[in-house]
């Protein structure tokens, strides 16, 4: 869904830094920054830095929470089948 760019840029925008710091740390002027999170923002269907943040964070747990079951080698998938096939 986002590059590793969108990715660093929002994950940065979401622990509160402003367009300009981000800019400095990634070597971009202050305006790439800016349209690079407003193309973040339609991405994420949201209209603001805030609302982005907290659907930023969402993701990532979510995928956190993905890689988990796939480093466990179950799925919630497979979980709910098995369950229903005990009755529980």
């Amino acid at each position: 869904m986002l590059t590793p760019h969108e990715r660093t840029m929002m994950r940065l925008a979401a622990q509160g830094w402003d367009n300009r710091r981000i800019a400095g740390a990634v070597g971009q002027h202050e305006g790439s920054v800016r349209n690079t999170l407003a193309r973040v923002f339609g991405k994420l269907r949201v209209s603001n830095r805030t609302q982005a943040a907290l659907s930023y964070w969402g993701l990532c747990q979510f995928a956190d929470a993905a890689s988990h079951e796939a480093v466990r080698g179950s799925s919630p998938a497979k979980n709910v089948g098995s369950a229903q096939a005990r009755g529980t």
